[in-house]
C-alpha cells in the first residue's frame, strides 16, 4: 500500500471514530436534556418522572441510549490508549482540567447567587453549614466523587499501565476469556434485580 493510501486509510478510521464519539456525545447530552429539561411545563427537574404512556416510554429509552453513549466514550478511550504510554502528564492534565471547571463553576455560582436564588435549591449549598462542603466538593472533585465520569477516566488512566502489560503477554484466547469475565461481571447485577457500581 502506498504511503497516500495508508494516509487516507487512517483518516477515514479517524473521521468513523470522531463521528462515532460525536453521535455519543451527542447521545450524553439529550439524555441530560431529557432527565432535567421539563418541556411540557417549561421548567427545570433533577430526576425524571415516570409516568404511563409512550411519551414517557421514549423518554426512558432515550436516556438508557444516553448510558450507552458514555460506555462508548469509555471504549473510545480505552481503544487509543491500548497503544498509548503511560503518562502523568496526562492524569494530571485531565485531573487539572476537572479541578478548574469545578472552580469556575463555584465562582459563577456565588456571583449569580448574589443576584438572584439559583435553581435546583442550590442556594442552600451556598448558605450556613453547607457552604464549607460545597466549597470542598468544588476544590477537591476527585476526593469527592464530584464528576464520576472524570474519576473513572483518571482510574482508567492509572491502570491503563498495567492493563497494556497484562495483555501484551496474554494469548487471544486468554484475551477473550477476559472479555467474557468483564462481560459477565459488568452485566451480573442486571441478571440478579440488583444494579451497582
Amino acid at each position: 500500500m502506498s504511503q497516500p493510501e495508508k494516509a487516507t486509510g487512517q483518516s477515514a478510521r479517524s473521521l468513523n471514530i470522531e463521528l462515532l464519539r460525536i453521535l455519543a456525545m451527542l447521545m450524553v447530552v439529550y439524555c441530560h436534556m431529557i432527565i432535567h429539561v421539563d418541556f411540557t411545563n417549561g421548567v427545570s427537574r433533577i430526576v425524571l418522572p415516570m409516568y404511563p404512556g409512550w411519551k414517557s416510554a421514549i423518554s426512558f429509552t432515550i436516556v438508557q441510549y444516553g448510558q450507552v453513549g458514555v460506555s462508548i466514550f469509555f471504549m473510545i478511550s480505552g481503544y487509543f490508549l491500548v497503544k498509548k504510554q503511560f503518562s502523568w502528564r496526562r492524569i494530571f492534565s485531565t485531573w487539572f482540567q476537572m479541578f478548574l471547571y469545578a472552580v469556575l463553576c463555584l465562582v459563577i455560582a456565588i456571583v449569580a447567587k448574589q443576584f438572584r436564588p439559583l435553581p435546583f435549591g442550590t442556594n442552600e449549598l451556598l448558605s450556613g453549614s453547607q457552604t464549607l462542603d460545597t466549597v470542598l466538593w468544588s476544590l477537591c472533585p476527585f476526593l469527592y466523587n464530584s464528576y464520576w465520569f472524570i474519576d473513572a477516566y483518571i482510574l482508567m488512566l492509572l491502570l491503563s499501565l498495567f492493563i497494556n502489560t497484562v495483555y501484551a503477554h496474554m494469548s487471544q484466547k486468554q484475551i477473550l476469556a477476559l472479555i467474557a469475565l468483564l462481560m459477565f461481571i459488568g452485566t451480573w447485577p442486571l441478571f440478579f434485580g440488583r444494579a451497582n457500581h
